[in-house]
């Protein structure tokens, strides 16, 4: 996750502010530095295996499981701040760099839609941004498309329900496909097809004519 904040014109007060809970929150947090200077920082909780690695060019300071950071910006000045949690890639360590890191994503979506059929009309950068949010809740190693992104919300202060939309309901999984056929985004489409059919076929009676031939999921 990469956040730049940029002063446009006359003089900006910057606060950064991050304080995550481990374990659906009911661990907190605690910060040590891993850089030389102020502006590298790992948060981790006892007994969790997931460390969030916190990278800025502002100098970070810490208050129990808050980090934090204050500063001015003047016109043509610029600051971020990154958090990543795969210990495998690291964060920007600079403006320059973190900014490449965005364009490489902002490009990625535009690639991505690209290969979409889209209305010209007034609505399409809705249905652009619609078409976005169900490839963010796709899971590329089986190709499902989960409901929502929500997890553990209750429904109401200290009760048992919650809104937990982190499964494949039927009902959502045809709209879904729908979406995805009528904008030509075949191969999302189809990998979430076979998905539903596996689950469907469990017992291996569904016959060939319905599930059509395999194709390598891999491109």
């Amino acid at each position: 996750m990469v956040r730049i904040a940029s002063c446009v014109q006359g003089v900006i007060d910057l606060n950064l502010e991050c304080a995550p809970q481990f374990d659906y929150a009911q661990k907190e947090s605690t910060w040590e530095y891993t850089g030389a200077g102020y502006s590298q920082a790992l948060a981790k909780a006892e007994g969790c295996r997931v460390e969030l690695a916190l990278n800025s060019s502002l100098r970070v300071g810490f208050e129990g499981r808050l980090a934090g950071a204050r500063t001015t910006l003047r016109e043509g000045q610029s600051a971020f701040a990154s958090l990543s949690w795969s210990s495998s890639r690291r964060g920007p360590e600079t403006v320059d760099e973190a900014y490449a890191w965005m364009h490489q994503t902002a490009n990625f979506w535009r690639e991505w839609l690209n290969q979409g059929t889209f209305p010209d009309h007034r609505w399409r950068g809705y249905l652009e941004r619609s078409a976005m949010t169900l490839k963010g809740l796709s899971f590329a190693p089986t190709g499902a498309v989960i409901a929502a992104a929500t997890t553990s919300l209750p429904r109401e202060p200290g009760g048992e329900r919650n809104w937990d939309s982190r499964y494949v309901f039927l009902r959502d999984a045809a709209f879904t496909l729908w979406a995805l056929y009528s904008l030509d985004f075949d191969w999302e489409a189809d990998d979430f097809f076979y998905f539903l059919a596996d689950q469907a076929d469990e017992d291996g009676t569904l016959p060939e004519h319905v599930l059509g031939p395999r194709r390598p999921r891999a491109r």
